[in-house]
């Protein structure tokens, strides 16, 4: 146990530290993008790579995409590249640079709509992550966290059937879901721990008690630190 809490204090040390050689001082500001929803679109795919600092994700727009942005480096606000292709939109929000050191401010809110099946590909690094994703009808999601605490709340999803895979990083990862819903998932331990309440647990699988033909398939592969698994 003391070995493993001195690999995740070292770790945690090391990649916060290290590769961030930017210095970022300037005034804090805060740009906002929107992109409204096409007729013709039927789905929609997002990316995100994030660098440093705070996401907060939600579904809580009338557009395609909402979002506000605050930082005192304006690099680490994101590039907006949004295209269609047939009746399926994507968008890509990507940084002009991720790697940062020095009194960093950094937040970003983000919010998606509800009226379109959307697949989210979410690259995170160090901070904090809170995605909330009440109302949203999700394809599919891929969440890859860097260093810190990483929320993923699927407790309000619009639909119940769709496959989520998640690579934890260092820290902590909690993963809420509906107590209605028939959820399974699959973790492949790393070093730290899991706790999981409102699942059964059969070695590294653990599952609700809900019986359905449609379920949320889950994947973790654990990193450093703990995974949570609630339902509500």
């Amino acid at each position: 146990m003391k070995k493993s809490l001195l690999l995740f204090t070292f770790l945690i040390l090391f990649l916060t530290g290290c590769g961030y050689t930017n210095f970022a001082s300037g005034p804090v500001t805060t740009e906002t993008e929107s992109i409204p929803i096409e007729t013709d679109i039927t789905e929609g795919a997002i990316e995100i790579h994030f660098g440093v600092g705070t996401l907060h994700l939600s579904g809580e727009t009338n557009d395609f995409f909402s979002g506000s942005f605050t930082s005192n480096d304006e690099l680490l606000f994101p590039n907006v590249n949004y295209k269609t292709v047939k009746n399926k939109a994507t968008l890509l929000l990507k940084p002009q640079k991720t790697k940062v050191k020095g009194n960093v401010k950094n937040e970003w809110n983000v919010a998606f709509t509800n009226q379109l099946p959307l697949s989210f590909k979410l690259n995170l690094g160090v901070g904090e992550n809170n995605l909330t994703f009440d109302n949203l009808y999700l394809k599919d999601l891929s969440v890859h966290t860097g260093v810190g605490e990483t929320i993923i709340d699927l407790s309000n999803v619009e639909n119940n059937h769709f496959n989520v895979d998640v690579n934890s990083g260092v820290g902590s990862t909690k993963l809420l879901f509906s107590e209605n819903h028939a959820v399974v998932v699959d973790v492949r331990k790393g070093i730290g721990s899991v706790s999981a309440n409102g699942f059964v647990v059969e070695e590294n699988r653990y599952k609700t008690n809900i019986k359905s033909d449609n379920i949320i398939n889950v994947t973790i592969s654990q990193g450093v630190g703990e995974v949570i698994l609630v339902t509500k």
